[in-house]
């Protein structure tokens, strides 16, 4: 499992530092206490909370403020996750620390979805028009469910427009109690007027009550964007998930490393099967 972290002081001139942490995860790690392997969500919530940590270690009490982290997906890690038990438990009381402490320090941190599809406004929507009529929200009025994208996008048409501020309501049955509420606003990050690009951002709820903070945040974001003007994404960010990517190579010594624990007669029994032989001629 890799990390990848790219810090920049933005407008510095200063050539931005990059990280790279490789963790081998142990048979403990990646197994149940029933024996099966755990599922794709629960390694990803372990890579969310190794970013969550190497974030917290990467921030100085030299950088100047505002100190703003970004990471890809919500900052809710835990709406995908199966984990469940001690684990879960274990997890969410690192989490919570994290968060806590990066707050007391006053940074920043954001969560960026691209091409986000929930339809949370519209839902929304549905029941702010029961209440008003008196009627109890019931699933069946709960309108179209239009992405949020589709509601907003000529709403939000020109470059670097962002909506208002929401609040994300989750009452999610993963959802830690003493986790902190979640704020969030759509931005349209396109550079182009004509093909709007509206994307989420979300940012603990706190940092809402300062509109510094929130127009420092739009901007950089907005800023960042632009770098890749043809496919709008945040350039950093972007740069951190080529850091993190596992490369062949490091499939390859980490094979060798298992094949070099085995035992030597059944190593010589082993053999490259024919489909990867080939594969492999020029």
């Amino acid at each position: 499992m890799n990390v990848g972290l790219i810090k920049a002081r933005i407008g510095s001139g200063e050539t931005p530092q990059i990280w790279v942490e490789t963790e081998l995860l142990t048979p403990q790690q990646i197994q149940t206490s029933e024996g099966n392997l755990i599922s794709e969500d629960e390694i990803a919530l372990l890579r969310d909370l190794a970013e969550r940590k190497r974030i917290r270690q990467a921030v100085s009490s030299e950088d100047a403020e505002p100190v703003i982290t970004l990471t890809d997906g919500p900052l809710d890690i835990f709406y995908r996750s199966t984990i469940q038990g001690e684990r879960e438990q274990q997890v969410q009381r690192d989490i919570s620390g994290i968060d806590e402490d990066l707050r007391r320090r006053g940074v920043l941190t954001a969560g960026y979805i691209d091409k986000p599809g929930s339809a949370m406004l519209s839902r929304m929507l549905a029941v702010f028009q029961c209440k008003r009529q008196g009627l109890p929200p019931d699933k069946k009025t709960d309108g179209l469910n239009l992405s949020d994208r589709f509601i907003l996008r000529d709403i939000l048409d020109q470059p670097g427009e962002r909506s208002a501020i929401f609040e994300a309501i989750s009452r999610g049955p993963k959802k830690p109690a003493n986790s902190g509420a979640v704020a969030f606003f759509y931005l349209n990050v396109s550079g182009a007027e004509d093909e709007p690009c509206l994307v989420r951002v979300e940012f603990p709820l706190w940092v809402s009550e300062s509109p510094r903070l929130v127009d420092a945040l739009h901007a950089v974001i907005y800023r960042e964007a632009q770098v890749l003007d043809s496919h709008p994404y945040p350039y950093l960010l972007h740069r951190a998930h080529e850091l993190a990517v596992v490369r062949r190579i490091e499939a390859d010594e980490v094979e060798a490393m298992l094949q070099s624990h085995l035992d030597p007669q059944f190593r010589a029994r082993q053999r490259q099967s024919n489909k990867s032989y080939l594969k492999g001629l020029s």
